[in-house]
């Protein structure tokens, strides 16, 4: 997003994500007997009214704001059981236009670090998630913070989840703010279509369907002129 959005305002969305998780992580004390409740407050606290920013050096003022829904992981057909995902992190860009100049997505799949076969179910979703490499990560919850790494990596560590936790697992902010917003991680156009309750996106990402309890985190971005 370099390329695209001022420093300043990248500042402003890192800032966002930095804090929430922080306050998502206080959380886990009051659900940690239960992924789908955290996984729940992480994307209450990520969600906010659009905030504007502003681009001083090209007098500029940006929007942006995060939305949240997550994968239905119960029931008949359950479309997490098919991809891994629990859900989807999605950055959208557009002009003063509303004309779309960006739109990247980031699956996730999240379990408890403490919870009795976290560590099998981390193995067993890396390899569904692993059909979508740079597009995936895998997210830890405990009590010492929350910690995320890009399904790729895993994948070219070749280790069991277990050891790739050890060595590669980073704090998930660092993980959203960072490689996720400055686009080192996440597949462009990869989106989630609420009116068709479907994932969209190119390759193996077409045509996987969702119905009306998945979820996704949109960071919505437009840009208008002063």
């Amino acid at each position: 997003m370099l390329d695209l959005l001022p420093r300043n305002v990248l500042f402003s969305i890192e800032s966002h994500i930095h804090q929430r998780v922080a306050d998502a992580e206080y959380g886990f004390q009051f659900g940690e007997a239960d992924e789908d409740t955290l996984t729940g407050a992480l994307g209450q606290m990520l969600l906010t009214r659009p905030q504007d920013d502003w681009d001083m050096q090209n007098n500029r003022q940006f929007q942006w704001s995060f939305t949240y829904r997550k994968v239905r992981g119960r029931g008949p057909n359950a479309p997490e059981k098919t991809i891994g995902a629990d859900g989807i992190f999605q950055i959208e860009v557009s002009d003063e236009n509303g004309k779309m100049l960006r739109q990247k997505g980031l699956l996730f799949q999240a379990k408890i670090a403490s919870k009795p076969g976290s560590s099998r179910k981390l193995r067993d979703q890396a390899e569904l998630l692993s059909q979508f490499k740079r597009a995936a990560i895998l997210i830890q919850y405990s009590r010492h913070g929350y910690s995320a790494v890009p399904i790729d990596q895993m994948v070219q560590e070749n280790q069991t989840a277990t050891r790739a936790k050890e060595r590669i697992l980073r704090p998930l902010a660092d993980v959203l703010a960072s490689d996720f917003l400055h686009c080192r991680i996440g597949q462009r156009e990869l989106s989630y279509d609420p009116q068709r309750e479907c994932l969209v996106g190119h390759g193996n990402l077409d045509g996987l369907s969702f119905d009306d309890e998945a979820h996704v985190v949109t960071v919505h971005i437009q840009q208008f002129p002063m």
